[in-house]
């Protein structure tokens, strides 16, 4: 249960994060070959997925920015909730 709002949590504004996602479109994700963006073939990727949360921190800290990119919706679908390759 959250016992602040969504942005005080995060620590970023959606715009902030419109940004971030902005500035990093096309980067190579290596988990599919698909590298034609646009917005609406897109879905904001947890690099770590969520899945991996254990606390409310573990939470917090996967909703970073730095754990966040945009992917093409079909690379995400084949990520899945793997963990990146080191």
């Amino acid at each position: 249960k959250k016992d602040r709002r969504t942005r005080e949590l995060l620590g970023y504004t959606p715009e902030e994060l419109f940004e971030h996602l902005r500035k990093n479109i096309g980067q190579p994700c290596g988990w599919c070959e698909t590298e034609i963006f646009n917005w609406r073939a897109t879905a904001i990727d947890h690099i770590v997925p969520l899945r991996t949360a254990k606390t409310k921190e573990d939470v917090l800290r996967l909703n970073a920015l730095e754990n966040l990119r945009l992917l093409h919706w079909t690379c995400n679908l084949e990520k899945g909730g793997k963990l990146p390759s080191k």
